[in-house]
C-alpha cells in the first residue's frame, strides 16, 4: 500500500503546483487576454475537482503528505522565477512554457487514472476513472490549442 500512497501523494503534489500556476497565469493575463484567462479559470476548477477525487481516494488508503504538497507548491514558486525572466504575457516564451508544464501535468494525471484502472485498485472503484481520463484528455486538447496559438506568436521570427 506504500507504493500506492506514494504514487498518489506525488500526483497530489503536482496538482498543488498546477493550481498555483493557474492562479498566477490567470491573474497575469486577465487584462491582456481575457479569453485565455477565462479558460485558465475554468481549467483550474476542473483540476481542483480532479484533485478532490484524488484526495478522496488517498483518504481511503493513507494520509496526504504535507511534504509532497509543499514540494509541489515550492516547485511552482521556483519555476515562476524562470518564467518571470521570460514573461508570461500573450505571445511570450514564459506563457508557452507554462502551457507546456500544464500539458505535461495533465498528461501525467491521465496516466494516473489509467494506471489505477489497469491495476484494478479496489479503493478507486467508486471513482469514475474512465470519465476522469476523458476529462484529462479534453483538458489536454484545450491546453494544446492555446499552446500552439502561443507558440505561433512567441516563436515567429
Amino acid at each position: 500500500m506504500n507504493n500506492l500512497a506514494d504514487y498518489l501523494n506525488d500526483h497530489l503534489g503536482g496538482s498543488v503546483g498546477a493550481l498555483e500556476l493557474l492562479d498566477h497565469l490567470s491573474g497575469k493575463l486577465k487584462n491582456e487576454n481575457a479569453d485565455l484567462a477565462a479558460f485558465l479559470r475554468t481549467l483550474r476548477r476542473e483540476i481542483e475537482a480532479d484533485q478532490d477525487a484524488l484526495k478522496e481516494l488517498l483518504g481511503r488508503i493513507a494520509h496526504e503528505s504535507v511534504l509532497r504538497k509543499a514540494l509541489g507548491w515550492l516547485g511552482e514558486k521556483v519555476g515562476r522565477i524562470k518564467l518571470a525572466t521570460d514573461g508570461v504575457g500573450e505571445g511570450e516564451p514564459g506563457l508557452l512554457e507554462s502551457l507546456e508544464i500544464l500539458a505535461l501535468g495533465i498528461t501525467g494525471k491521465r496516466l494516473l487514472w489509467s494506471a489505477l484502472r489497469a491495476a484494478e485498485v479496489a479503493a478507486a472503484r467508486s471513482l469514475d476513472l474512465p470519465g476522469l481520463e476523458r476529462r484529462a484528455e479534453e483538458q489536454f486538447r484545450q491546453v494544446e490549442e492555446w499552446r500552439l496559438k502561443t507558440a505561433r506568436m512567441a516563436l515567429a521570427g
